[in-house]
């Protein structure tokens, strides 16, 4: 069997090809790898802290309810008259391109497709408004000057995650708790709402996780997906070519001791740490719950397929053949670019 997209063979137990790093599948997996789910529930890729969070908002009583009929009848459409008033909203006639993207990462996530708006701003930053059921979501100007379709993608994807896994209200909902309690005029009131918005923080960064799968498993691209995040963190893609992503990826291993932890809980933040976020994804691509998602979307059609053109198949075959230039190698794992000398990737630490 031969790669569809550059030609290269492929071997037994390889869910990658070596050649160009394409997703091809393993029919020598386990059968729960290879079958995967018969169809993607929240359940099956979300991680266990942003599903306990959920659970938990859930059992409150009548408050979801309430906040949801707020942002249904109040915020929602406020801020929907100011996107249309002053931003662009995309559909198949205005802006196909982005509009297809969408459309791609609802298809692999299994939700209906929302309302997509651009806003002009500098920074980088995508969000989503609204309910669970009715939603809005927004990117700004500067990530269609700065990133390529596939991490484009991922972050449009991302986005939808936040809508499948129920977020858009219950994020809502987390804040105004939060905003609640700090507003209170009593005694000690920040004290007492400390813990409540170190619960939401935490859940929060949880959910962040969550969504990074979903943007991962959306765009199908892991390659893109990790792009995208890194361009977070670097801002520039001028050094993209030449940035070293396993030395980035060690930062995530010193964060893993008291003090990267704790700078994320006593800043409250909404994120984990972009660099935690990009080890994640590849881990999660890696696993075995990631590898039967990807043969999942594989059996339904929704992986990109393109076949390789006489002159790919023909290059593929020079280089194959050429002893003294080596060909590229990629990950059977993960698909990051291998440099000759590896038989171990600097990515994942799979033995190649």
């Amino acid at each position: 069997m031969n790669c569809p997209r550059c030609g290269r063979e492929l071997g037994v137990k390889r869910n990658l090809c070596t050649g160009c790093g394409l997703f091809v599948g393993n029919s020598q997996a386990s059968p729960e790898t290879r079958d995967g789910p018969t169809s993607l529930t929240i359940e099956g890729f979300a991680v266990p802290g942003d599903l306990d969070g959920c659970q938990a908002i859930e059992a409150i009583p009548l408050l979801p309810l309430a906040i949801e009929w707020w942002i249904a009848k109040w915020r929602l459409p406020q801020t929907r008259a100011q996107l249309l008033g002053e931003g662009v909203r995309i559909t198949d006639r205005q802006l196909p391109q982005i509009y297809n993207l969408l459309q791609a990462g609802a298809r692999r996530l299994e939700i209906e497709c929302p309302e997509l708006f651009i806003r002009q701003d500098p920074t980088f930053n995508a969000w989503t408004v609204g309910t669970n059921d009715c939603a809005v979501v927004v990117l700004h100007s500067a990530l269609l000057n700065d990133l390529e379709p596939e991490e484009l993608s991922f972050v449009l994807s991302h986005e939808l995650g936040h809508i499948k896994c129920r977020h858009v209200t219950y994020g809502s909902l987390a804040r105004s708790l939060t905003q609640f309690m700090g507003a209170l005029d009593i005694p000690f009131s920040k004290v007492l709402a400390a813990p409540l918005c170190s619960a939401i923080t935490y859940w929060e960064r949880q959910a962040e996780f969550t969504a990074d799968r979903a943007g991962l498993v959306g765009s199908a691209d892991l390659q893109g997906s990790v792009r995208a995040l890194v361009l977070m963190a670097l801002g520039s893609r001028k050094f993209l070519p030449i940035f070293n992503l396993p030395e980035y990826l060690s930062q995530a291993r010193e964060l893993e001791g008291f003090w990267g932890g704790f700078t994320e809980w006593a800043g409250c933040l909404g994120h984990p740490y972009t660099v935690k976020r990009t080890r994640s994804i590849i881990e999660f691509a890696a696993s075995g719950t990631g590898l039967a998602i990807f043969n999942h979307l594989e059996r339904k059609g929704l992986l990109a397929r393109r076949t390789p053109t006489p002159k790919q198949l023909a290059a593929s075959t020079e280089a194959r053949s050429n002893v003294v230039q080596a060909p590229t190698s990629f990950c059977s794992s993960c698909g990051f670019q291998l440099e000759p000398k590896d038989k171990t990737c600097l990515v994942c630490g799979e033995h190649n």
